[in-house]
């Protein structure tokens, strides 16, 4: 597997920016470097503003939904344990208040994210973000080793 800290020390150079640097495609960028085709390949680039992407993701029902269709046409495996450089999306309804966020608004945050074996890295507006949840927010993971 490719070195997840080289790849983040390259991503924490870049603004957060949807269809470019977003929480999918920081994961699916991730997948390729470790030898995955890419999980975006009919859709990358195909939305440019925050609209749009979360118009895509409200056509799959949710970004697990979404995710878990994608991932799942390349191959990948839903894993109940994830080791760093794991795959996963996390839910971010326990930050919604600190973001200005309402409570009609706060239900189904979700973010696509990489595990770096403690914290989970995400697309932010610089470069990235590492937090440590608790297991419970974690509502899917895969294994991004190749067999």
């Amino acid at each position: 597997m490719p070195d997840l800290g080289d790849y983040l020390l390259r991503v924490r150079q870049m603004r957060r920016k949807a269809g470019e640097h977003d929480c999918i495609t920081i994961m699916a960028n991730w997948l390729m470097e470790c030898g995955w085709p890419d999980p975006m390949a009919e859709r990358r680039r195909a939305y440019a503003t925050e609209d749009e992407a979360l118009a895509f993701i409200e056509d799959a029902g949710s970004l697990a939904e979404l995710c878990t269709e994608y991932l799942g046409r390349i191959g990948m495996v839903e894993t109940a344990s994830p080791v760093a450089g794991d795959v996963g999306v996390i839910s971010l309804d326990f930050l919604a208040s600190h973001i200005g966020l309402d409570d009609s608004q706060r239900l189904g945050l979700q973010a696509g994210a990489i595990f770096t074996g403690e914290r989970w890295a995400m697309a932010s507006e610089r470069g990235f973000a590492a937090i440590a949840i608790s297991p419970l927010f974690v509502l899917k993971t895969w294994g991004a080793e190749r067999g």
